[in-house]
């Protein structure tokens, strides 16, 4: 049996040309890609750290929450999330990740289940409140 480290198989695959690689890798790691960037709207969120939206969306995105609330653009975004934390340390938790990849490598869907949960700080403190969705 043959195990390669990550690092290994990373040096081997960034020396490669993707579109050398067969296909169904190439559909592999378009899905590591596309999971990797939700992971980053996780990490955004629960850090704080707003600039990593700028890798998770375009400038003309519109995300869509549970509860109705449309927001178009990443500023928009950006700010009513950095808006609406204040005061709060969060987990977010992703899991049943289904990604689909068009033959032609040229559109995905994904969904995602989420568990957010947010603990309340300063005069909030001892407040948790836990959202779930896809």
């Amino acid at each position: 049996m043959v195990r390669l480290s990550l690092a290994l198989l990373s040096v081997i695959l960034s020396s490669l040309s993707v579109d050398a690689l067969p296909l169904s890798l190439q559909t592999s790691l378009a899905i590591v890609e596309i999971e990797q960037t939700l992971n980053r709207f996780s990490r955004s969120v629960d850090t704080h750290d707003y600039s990593i939206l700028d890798t998770v969306f375009t400038d003309d995105a519109i995300a869509n929450f549970a509860d109705g609330t449309e927001l178009y653009n990443l500023t928009t975004i950006k700010s009513a999330l950095q808006a609406g934390l204040v005061g709060m340390i969060s987990q977010h938790a992703l899991s049943t990740q289904q990604v689909e990849v068009n033959s032609a490598l040229q559109q995905a869907s994904t969904v995602s289940y989420l568990q957010g949960t947010f603990f309340g700080q300063g005069n909030l403190t001892g407040q948790i409140y836990t959202t779930y969705g896809q």
